[in-house]
Formats: structure tokens, sequence, C-alpha cells
């Protein structure tokens, strides 16, 4: 016998989206109360029907009567048509509230989630989730509550009538009911299955999109259009052929149910025929409401087929959403999170810090001391670790062993949202928005995060947090100047030129620890020359920590750190690194050999 508890997972879906149903209590229960109001009055006129025929075939019933008839089935279709009204914009509108709220708490879940979260998760899968999937979900609350209660209470009320009519004509229809039940059963794993496989499909392709867009530039410049093309193709056509696949399991449903109708009116037709001829218990009345409540069940039928698609790919759907809503981020507050401490000076150090990732040890026994108000860089071979270090400081991650301190407490203790206001990060690959160059600067101020379009953003520190970025003279040429519009990710500025703005867009905080993160690497020479000294000057109260990999961005800072395989290799001042003569003294010697880099480009 097959598993036929198909409404469990279904009910399990249900009790976990309680807290959003309970929101919406008062318009559900509108709704069903509308539901029961439409299913009486649907299933009550063809019992009037059979009055009337009856009261017509006996030649008893005069024009008033008749009048009356059928001014009763058109109250009874208009009332029906009323309340079903009613219903649809209660349990409809209710669904789109839900689906909003459900929107809301989704976005909010990604924004806390942290960089393990989405190294191992792709854009295209979450754009998938936050529409396909939410949508799905949607389904189910809004047309599938609708239908599913409309169409159970018809198909009751229908088989009450047919049983009340003709008992054991009626007992004949109803057994068919475990038979579908039955065919649903056999069916429903077999769409969860395909439904799962399309969506994870979908996704690839929205993944698959998304990347070629991004990389619109790289794909074009190396001539592959033609195999993006082909691989996308590939990837629409599986999608296809899964998509037939799951409508050739989801149409088997309603051609049994088709079957099993046919058979119910052969039925009526051989025996209500006969009871009717014979004056078996059946008049000419009865059997036409007999049929008409047949014409009732058969709509059911029919949509318990499209139904059961709704709810399975609904439970679906709503898996992978709450693995999304369940996630939680790995580095957050916590117990020991002391909610007192409400700034940070800037004093920073590692203590023995280790750092492990998915079994490799990336950085061992780290140790290094940064005073408040003072510069340290980082340096060394690709892959050394440099980066690793900058993220512990703003817990992007945390250390696996050791202590990472600021201002002399664990970096676990203190607010994330304390420490995070204080920090200002620069990563080698910046984002900024499509927006103008003014917001994307003033993105972190307090003034830039009201959503007020009649705003007011702190223009003076816009342009003095460019001037110290080495960006104004280049601002100075754009058509818009801080009004500029920059494209998506700032595709119309240079490397450097979105460096330099997020570079700005970090110093306009004012932040006590600043990070560089290699956030110099596609800026030539001179303008790095200008932008470092302006930094000394402006921020010699502020703690600034300088990844990079050139000798000539560090030698003025007070403190280097070259590390080396996850390693403190060598720390000094510059004059006392080359003085060693070891891999500080061999990388600035490659680079004075080989050349600075070049000019930046002009603006697209």
């Amino acid at each position: 016998m097959p598993d036929c508890d198909f409404g469990d997972p279904l009910l399990q879906v249900l009790s976990e989206l309680a807290p959003y149903l309970r929101r919406h209590t008062r318009q559900y229960l509108l709704g069903t109360v509308a539901v029961v109001m439409t299913a009486l009055f649907i299933t009550a006129t063809p019992r009037v029907l059979a009055l009337a025929i009856d009261a017509l075939r006996s030649g008893g019933a005069g024009n008033g009567e008749l009048r009356r008839y059928g001014l009763t089935i058109a109250l009874l279709a208009l009332s029906a048509a009323v309340f079903n009204l009613m219903q649809r914009r209660q349990m409809i509108v209710a669904s789109r509230q839900i689906e909003a709220e459900l929107r809301h708490d989704l976005f909010s879940r990604l924004t806390t989630l942290d960089r393990a979260f989405y190294d191992r998760s792709r854009t295209g899968d979450l754009m998938n989730l936050m529409t396909s999937d939410l949508a799905t979900v949607r389904e189910v609350l809004g047309p599938g509550f609708n239908m599913g209660s409309r169409v159970t209470l018809i198909a009751v009320g229908a088989l009450i009538g047919m049983l009340a009519l003709q008992p054991a004509l009626g007992a004949l229809i109803a057994v068919a009911v475990p038979a579908l039940i039955v065919v649903a059963a056999l069916l429903r794993r077999r769409v969860s299955q395909r439904f799962q496989e399309a969506q994870a499909k979908l996704s690839d392709i929205a993944a698959r999109a998304q990347e070629n867009f991004a990389g619109a530039r790289l794909v074009r410049g190396y001539a592959l259009e033609e195999r993006e093309q082909r691989g996308f193709d590939d990837l629409n056509e599986e999608y296809v052929q899964l998509n037939l696949s799951l409508a050739r399991v989801e149409a088997a449903l309603p051609a049994v149910m088709g079957l099993l109708m046919a058979a119910a009116w052969l039925a009526i037709l051989l025996i209500g025929g006969r009871l009717v001829i014979f004056g078996a218990g059946l008049s000419v009345g009865e059997y036409v409401a007999f049929t008409s409540y047949l014409a009732l069940l058969a709509g059911p039928v029919v949509d318990f087929g499209r139904l059961l698609n709704i709810y399975q790919r609904g439970v679906t759907s709503w898996e992978r959403l709450r693995r999304l809503l369940d996630a939680r981020p790995l580095v957050r507050d916590s117990g020991r999170t002391d909610f007192s401490i409400t700034g940070v000076q800037g004093d920073i150090e590692f203590r023995n810090v280790t750092l492990s990732i998915d079994g490799a040890q990336l950085l061992c026994g780290v140790n290094l001391r940064v005073p408040r108000g003072s510069s340290l860089g980082i340096t060394g071979r690709t892959g050394s670790g440099k980066s690793l270090v900058a993220a512990l400081i703003a817990r992007q991650l945390d250390p696996t062993g050791g202590r990472v301190l600021i201002d002399g407490q664990d970096a676990r203790e203190l607010p994330l949202l304390v420490l995070r206001e204080n920090i200002g990060f620069v990563p080698q690959e910046p984002f900024l928005f499509s927006d103008t160059l003014s917001e994307n600067i003033a993105f972190g101020l307090p003034e830039a995060r009201s959503l007020d379009e009649e705003r007011a953003l702190p223009m003076e520190r816009v342009r003095w947090a460019s001037g110290v970025a080495a960006l104004e003279r280049e601002v100075a040429k754009f058509p818009g100047q801080y009004d500029t519009l920059l494209g998506e990710r700032g595709v119309t500025l240079s490397g450097g030129q979105r460096q330099r703005t997020a570079i700005a867009r970090a110093v306009a905080r004012q932040p006590r620890i600043l990070i560089l993160d290699d956030a110099l690497s596609a800026v030539d020479t001179r303008t790095e020359r200008r932008l470092l000294a302006n930094l000394r000057e402006l921020l010699h109260e502020r703690t600034v920590l300088l990844v990079s990999h050139r000798v000539s961005a560090l030698q003025h800072l007070d403190q280097i750190v070259v590390l080396d395989e996850g390693r403190v290799a060598e720390q000094g001042t510059h004059e006392e690194l080359l003085a060693r003569g070891g891999l500080y003294a061999e990388l600035q010697r490659l680079q004075a050999t080989s050349g600075g880099p070049g000019e930046e480009a002009e603006p697209v």
C-alpha cells in the first residue's frame, strides 16, 4: 500500500508558517466563512432545481411558483458569486502580504549572514530563492488555500446531496474517493523529486546568466560569446527537459481523474436512468439534481490534481527557503559579548592566532601588536595570509586558536555593530552601487541611512574624503562631478578610480581603524604617494593597516610585518627589514628591477 500521508508535509509547512499566518487570522477567518457560504449556495442550487422540475412534471406549479423557483436559483447564484469574490479578496490579499513579509525576512537574513555563507553560495541561487521559490510558496497560501477550501467543501456538499437523493447511487460515486487518494500518493513523490531537480537547474541558469552579465567585458575580450551561448543553451535545454518530465507526471493525475469521472457518469446514466424509468425511488427532478451534483463534483476532482501540484511544489520550495531562514552566521554576537562597550580606541593585538578553514591551516601562531594611532604594513607572497589578518580584525572570520584583542579585549567580546562602525574596510575589489558618486562615498555616513529622497548628504565630508583619496581632480572632470551616475559595480570608472572611491567611502566615516586590503593595487605610483601622504597627515590619530605587495606603499609606515605560509617571517621598520636582507629585501629588489605600475586608464 503506498504512503498516503501526502498532507503531512503540507501540515508541517503550515505549522512553520504559523507566525505569518497568525498575523492575518482575521483575513483567513473571513475567507473561510466566505468559502462555507459559497459552498452552501452552490450545493443548494441542484436541490431547488429538482423541486422546480418535479413541480413542472406534476402539473401543479403555476407561474408564480415558477418565478419563485427561478428567483431563488438566481439569488443563490448571485450570493455564491459575492461570497466567492469576498473569499478571493481575503485570501489572495493575505497571501500577497505574507509574501512581502517573507521577502523582508529573507532579505534581512541575507544581510546578517557572513563571509562563510557567501563563499559557498551562488548569487543565482539566492535570486531564485527570492523570486521563484517565494512565489511558489505564496501560491500555497493564496490560490492553494482559496481553491483547496472551496473544492473540498463543494465536493463534500455534492456527495452529501447525492447520498441524500439516492444513498445507494451516492455511495457508488463516493467509493471513487479512496482511488483518488491512492493515485495522488503514488504521484506525490515523483512530482516532488522532479520539481526539486527543475528548481536546481533554474538556479544554475540564473547563476550562469548573472556571471555572464557581471563578466560581459571579459567574455567579449576573449571572444567567447559563442561558447558561453552554447553553455547557456545546454542548461536551458536541460531545464526544458526536466520541466517536460515534470509535466508528464503532473498530467497523469488529471487524466486518471477524468477516467474516474467518466466511469461515474456512465454509472449514473445506466443505473440512475433505470431507477427513473421504473420509478424505483428517483424522480426526474432528482435525477437532474443528481447529475448536477456530479457536475459540481467534476470540478473539484479535476482541480484536485492541480492542487496536489501546487502543494507539492510549495512544500519543496519552502524546504529551500527554510534552509536560508534557518542559516546563522558563524561570526555573531554571543553570550560573551559585552554590550556595555560603546566605542573603540584602535589598539590591536594578535596573540598566537591560528586560523584553519576546511581542515587547512592558513595562519599559524601569529603574534603582532599595533598601538592606537600607529600604522602597520602587511606584505608577503601571494597566499601567505595577508588578507586573512585583515579579515580577523574586522571579524569577517574568527580565529580557530589564539586571540585577537581590540583595546585589550577579545574581539569576540565587542558587539559586532560597535566594532564594525569603528572600522573602515577597503577590499582589493571594492563594490560600488549603481548610484551617484556622492551617494557611494557617503554610503556609510549616518546622514545617508535615511531613504528619503529629499535628504541632504554632507557634501563637505564627501569632498574632504575624495581629497584624502586623491580623487578630487578626476571628479572635477566628470560631467556631473559628484552627481555623476556610476554604472553597475562602478563599471564607468577605471580600476584605480573604483579603489579610491572605496577608500573615500571608508575615510568619510573617520573610523578609529582603517584597513586597506591591497586597495592600492590598481593605483599608479604617483597617485599612491599623494594618497598615502594625505592619510599620514589627516589620519595620524587613527590606526591604519595597509596590506600590499608593493614595498613603495609600505616604506613610510610605523612597522611592517612580512608573512610567509601563514606565519610571521619578519617584523620591523622599512629600514630594519632591508638591512636584514631577508624576504622583504628580496621583494624590494624584485620590484625595483621590474619597475612600478603605469598610469591609470581614463574612465570609460
